[in-house]
């Protein structure tokens, strides 16, 4: 509102579910399983990553607490707007847990509903166990480069998705990303540098314990 021509203009407004970029050029939104870029200046969209699918889910939360479509969009613009820094959840050889019960439904009625009856939990002595894989995605072109390192388990926290828990973030020059990767187990976490314009990844440092985390000691996937 313009207090002096008393007069309305209208602005966009990028919505809560969306990740706006530093310099308001772009947003990325989640649409089946994919990564999507939302112009702001012109309104075109454009889907960034093709492939995700069921239990191979970019920008996603874990499964464990019974969903995979992201809380938030799991994902991190450079500072420069150029790059997105984001990770795909797979979940695809992991197996199916226990079924989560909602006794108080939302829509009103009193007979208990299952959650996700399909949903994959990796349990103490499973092989595979549900992972996070880091990517960079040039907003320009839309190249894709996968980071080098070793997917990383889902661990404690996992119902808020891995950058909202604070767990990666970017260099003010906005040529390496930073992100934190807790062993399974808890025993020993790692922080990665991920270089934008390789891929190339290195631990900086590692800090270890003798004893497993107090986080890994329920049925998550990091124990």
């Amino acid at each position: 509102f313009d207090a002096a021509l008393q007069e309305c203009a209208q602005v966009d407004v990028c919505p809560d579910d969306w990740l706006c970029s530093p310099d308001g050029h772009f947003a990325v939104f989640t649409r089946d399983h994919n990564l999507c870029l939302h112009n702001l200046k012109s309104g075109e969209e454009k889907a960034l990553t093709h492939d995700g699918r069921k239990g191979f889910v970019y920008a996603g939360t874990a499964t464990v607490f019974g969903r995979q479509e992201a809380v938030s969009v799991e994902a991190l613009w450079s500072p420069d707007s150029r790059y997105l820094l984001t990770l795909v959840v797979d979940s695809q050889e992991v197996q199916t847990g226990p079924p989560l019960v909602d006794y108080m439904p939302d829509d009103g009625t009193l007979r208990p509903q299952i959650l996700n009856p399909d949903r994959k939990v990796g349990f103490p002595g499973d092989t595979h166990i549900e992972q996070y894989r880091f990517l960079f995605i040039e907003v320009a072109n839309g190249d894709i480069h996968w980071a080098d390192c070793p997917a990383t388990p889902v661990c404690y926290p996992p119902y808020i998705g891995f950058f909202t828990a604070g767990r990666g973030w970017w260099s003010k020059d906005s040529r390496q990303a930073y992100v934190i990767d807790q062993l399974r187990g808890g025993r020993r976490i790692n922080l990665w540098a991920l270089d934008t314009h390789t891929g190339a990844s290195k631990i900086l440092f590692s800090d270890t314990s003798e004893t497993d985390s107090p986080a890994c000691i329920t049925p998550t996937p990091c124990s």
